[in-house]
């Protein structure tokens, strides 16, 4: 896979110089990613946005996860039980991650009750 060309995470909204998002776990000393406009959206509308722009880097780094687990030739060699793990841990990631960005999912909205 290539290399980020992205600031890297964790990117944090906050409301320190300007509302928008900021990098680090600290939005008061963290480098301005994205600035909020109140002006043409309604503010459930902009924390909604900050929100999914702030998860990014984390949903970035799910998707690369699960590209790469399909691409590696290890992964094949693995045993049933380990590939499962490796399969939940990531599965709990990328709702974590989606969580974040402001949309719910569980296993169940996806697998019908079953897990991953």
């Amino acid at each position: 896979m290539g290399e980020t060309r992205f600031t890297p995470g964790p990117w944090k909204v906050g409301v320190h110089r300007t509302n928008g998002v900021y990098q680090g776990d600290d939005a008061l000393d963290g480098k301005l990613i994205a600035s909020g406009s109140r002006l043409t959206r309604s503010d459930e509308e902009n924390a909604a946005n900050l929100a999914l722009i702030a998860a990014a880097p984390e949903t970035t780094e799910c998707l690369r996860g699960w590209c790469l687990l399909h691409s590696d030739p290890e992964f094949a060699a693995k045993t049933d039980l380990e590939k499962a793990e490796i399969r939940t841990a990531l599965w709990m990631s990328s709702v974590t991650a989606l969580h974040n960005a402001g949309v719910n999912v569980s296993p169940q909205d996806v697998h019908n009750g079953e897990t991953p």
